[in-house]
């Protein structure tokens, strides 16, 4: 879903290193799009494969859109950083669904793939381990004003 851990982790982590090339805003607008549909799906017609959309072609669909939306006011981002933040975000998106999704999983011709993980323990391990990086490259990064 739109606001899992799992997502914001890597996002955190690339713009540690990143840097200004590489839009945390852009990313989390990618993020976001991508699950609109699975969202709106679960709540009206749940019984239905909730990740048809979750396919490159859709995420490069997904990525221009989240790109634009990062340039415009009130964002007003860098095109570069915003393209990358995007194109993360999608990539990103898509590799941690294909994992315990199995309907993601078969969009890229993988289904098996989705099999190997417990979806409950992949993301807790995940979400805990990739916060634990990105917190650790901020403060080597940013070092604590006291």
């Amino acid at each position: 879903m739109p606001l899992t851990p799992l997502h914001l982790g890597p996002g955190l982590a690339a713009k540690v290193v990143g840097g200004r090339f590489f839009s945390l805003t852009a990313y989390i607008i990618a993020n976001l799009l991508i699950d609109v549909e699975p969202a709106f799906k679960f709540v009206v017609t749940p019984s239905e494969p909730l990740h048809t959309l979750h396919t490159p072609e859709a995420g490069l669909v997904f990525a221009i859109a989240a790109t634009v939306a990062a340039v415009l006011p009130p964002f007003r981002c860098s095109w570069i950083a915003s393209a990358v933040g995007a194109v993360v975000g999608i990539a990103t998106h898509l590799f941690f669904d294909a994992l315990y999704h199995y309907d993601v999983a078969q969009n890229f011709g993988v289904p098996d793939l989705a099999l190997l993980f417990p979806p409950t323990m992949l993301e807790i391990w995940l979400a805990m381990m990739i916060m634990v990086f990105a917190g650790k490259c901020w403060r080597a990064v940013r070092p604590a004003p006291w």
